[in-house]
């Protein structure tokens, strides 16, 4: 593929998902997981022959979007019936976290000014080297054969609903409901653990806070597959706060995530180049710190729009 071919891949977001109809939850999980598959591979020639970091990322949301339905629908399609799947798309994302953390890291936790300095350019040789050993792994996994039998089962699973042939007929019968109340329950559950792990979200210790980031992208992720149920106006406030809030969680990650990446480095423990790194690392984490508590309030004032009725 030629370089400008490369650069006419680009990244595929999410697309909403059609819950039109008024869907049972049976046809909801179809059309949830079939939508999640259909940005998973729409990002592979991306992945394999794009020259930015973004269709990386957006795989990797992809598979994200997928565990998270997996999750979201557990109450009604046990784990143990999609367990395998859904190993297998924890190493996949494995692999594809690996080289989107070293992305993020070439791109930010270097000083730019100072890269062209010797001990500074040695370190940047380095992360670069790690970063291209990731993405080729990255190119490697979804030019497997392992990842085209899982997109195969995946799509046949969810195209077939492939669960109810091992299941009770109580079991099935509950699939056959609503998908509404189904979604308000889902809804209000990870809600509330959000709200009850994110008091006093700027104070708290990094483990506790990075257990609100979880909280916060798995309500995300359940608002944006049960959107479309519910009034569009008050739905798209409350998810773009969520958003905010977990974009700048997110961004806290990065940052401890590049404090790990950098003591990898060969070059790096100890130098001047490291301690450059390091302080500017500890620059954006203290101006993500600054913005969680108002862009929490911002969140909290918004009442669950899953509960309105217009």
């Amino acid at each position: 593929m030629n370089q400008q071919d490369r650069r006419g891949l680009p990244a595929v977001k999410a697309a909403p998902v059609d819950l039109s109809g008024k869907p049972t939850i049976n046809t909801a999980f179809q059309r949830i997981g079939l939508s999640c598959l259909a940005q998973l591979t729409a990002n592979r020639d991306g992945v394999l022959y794009g020259e930015d970091s973004e269709s990386v990322h957006q795989m990797r949301v992809a598979i994200r979007r997928l565990r998270s339905a997996l999750n979201v629908f557990a109450t009604v399609v046990p784990k143990p019936l999609s367990a395998t799947l859904a190993a297998k798309l924890g190493a996949l994302g494995g692999c594809l976290g690996e080289a989107r953390d070293w992305d993020v890291f070439v791109a930010d936790a270097l000083p730019a000014d100072d890269l062209a300095a010797g001990a500074f350019a040695e370190l940047h040789q380095h992360a670069l080297a790690r970063r291209d050993q990731a993405r080729a792994a990255a190119r490697a996994m979804v030019n497997s054969a392992h990842y085209r039998a899982l997109t195969a089962a995946l799509r046949a699973w969810f195209g077939r609903a492939g669960w109810r042939g091992k299941m009770t007929a109580a079991q099935a019968a509950a699939l056959d409901r609503a998908v509404v109340p189904f979604a308000r329950r889902q809804l209000d559950r990870r809600c509330r653990r959000l709200r009850r792990q994110g008091r006093h979200l700027a104070a708290l210790p990094p483990a506790e806070r990075h257990a609100a980031r979880i909280a916060a992208k798995k309500l995300r992720y359940a608002t944006e597959f049960f959107l479309p149920l519910f009034p569009a106006k008050p739905a798209r406030r409350y998810v773009k706060a969520l958003a905010a809030l977990q974009d700048v969680l997110g961004a806290l990650n990065d940052c401890a995530t590049a404090r790990r990446l950098l003591a990898e480095l060969p070059a790096a423990p100890g130098t001047r180049a490291a301690a450059a790194a390091l302080a500017a690392t500890d620059a954006r984490e203290t101006r993500a710190l600054a913005r969680l508590d108002s862009l929490w309030r911002r969140f909290t004032r918004h009442r669950a729009f899953w509960r309105r009725t217009a």
